[in-house]
């Protein structure tokens, strides 16, 4: 017998966290976001310790879950882009802009024991 999905579960903890969350924000003027954030991110990993605290059917393993899950995003996201953080799976503006060295330095690399460079044209 499968496993009950856990996204009911994580939303009847999430969404009145959210609506608390955002009645924090605007109360304070909007000042400081009142979601956990890293670095101008959602920080999921203390978004889910604090429904942790509220609920323990929240469990700490249920952090992948805002990553694979698509109906668990976007009611974060949204509270998130009010506040002025990046939505969940975001990445910092440099690595959006930039490549690591290391990338492409890969896909210049040869294949692994060919001695041989590769072919500039066909014959």
């Amino acid at each position: 017998m499968p496993m009950p999905s856990v996204e009911p579960v994580i939303l009847s903890v999430l969404e009145p966290y959210l609506e608390e969350a955002q009645r924090a924000w605007a109360v304070a003027g909007g000042a400081a976001p009142t979601l956990p954030a890293t670095d101008g991110k959602v920080n999921v990993r203390d978004l889910v310790r604090r429904l942790m605290r509220r609920d323990a059917r929240i469990l700490a393993s249920h952090e992948q879950h805002f990553f694979d899950k698509p109906a668990l995003r976007p009611a974060v996201n949204a509270v998130a882009a009010e506040q002025g953080l990046a939505p969940i799976g975001s990445r910092g503006s440099q690595e959006r802009t930039r490549p690591s060295a290391g990338a492409s330095a890969r896909s210049r690399a040869r294949p692994r024991g060919c001695g041989r460079p590769w072919p500039s044209g066909r014959r």
